[in-house]
């Protein structure tokens, strides 16, 4: 009889055991799980459009040989033309060596004359930044070389989602970036991001 219960009472530890094994395992699995549909998924970089990839390598290949026959000293000019009139912008960054040294802002809109059939410019805002007034004007965006925007074009503004953005990369400087950014699928006006219109890349 003691046999008897002695057996029975190491079986039902034996099965305590048993679950409270079970319950761990299952727990594990559980924060496993939690664990993984957590991850940080927001920096999941898409594919480049093999036309835009194969764009951007002959280009910034272009970009590379200019730069060394100018000595990494030039200006390029940014124009922003936007739907509304008075939102006209032009930037232009000078660099030396490859370091910016110098921007000229002007902001302006055209007044025109329906009964002569003409338009005049109106320039609403200038400015111009050099040594410590470098990047002081939020308005113009960042500082920013050609190479800076390269690198951010291939690493940013190139890497949006394609299902949700019309992505874009022109060159019309000569083999040089004229354009790169995205439009917001269904977006109408001014939606546009990253680079647009540059005009002119010339040496120094």
């Amino acid at each position: 009889m003691k046999t008897k219960l002695c057996l029975i009472l190491i079986g039902l530890i034996l099965l305590i055991s048993c679950k409270k094994e079970m319950v761990k395992n299952a727990v594990k699995i559980q924060d496993s799980v939690v664990s993984n549909n957590d991850k940080d998924t927001s920096k999941s970089i898409f594919k480049i459009p093999d036309s835009i990839t194969s764009n951007y390598n002959n280009s910034y290949s272009a970009w590379l040989s200019y730069k060394m026959k100018i000595n990494n000293s030039y200006a390029y000019t940014i124009n922003q033309i936007y739907v509304e009139p008075s939102n006209n912008v032009t930037v232009t960054t000078s660099v030396e060596n490859g370091k910016v040294v110098a921007r000229d802002y002007s902001a302006y809109y055209y007044l025109i004359d329906t009964v002569h059939n003409t338009a005049k410019r109106d320039t609403t805002a200038k400015w111009h930044e050099e040594g410590i007034t470098l990047n002081t004007h939020p308005e113009a965006g960042d500082v920013m070389t050609l190479d800076d925007i390269y690198v951010k074009a291939k690493n940013s503004w190139l890497n949006a989602d394609p299902l949700k953005n019309d992505i874009y990369f022109e060159i019309k400087n000569r083999g040089l970036i004229s354009e790169v950014g995205y439009y917001p699928k269904g977006c109408q006006d001014n939606c546009f991001i990253g680079i647009q219109q540059i005009s002119s890349i010339t040496s120094l």
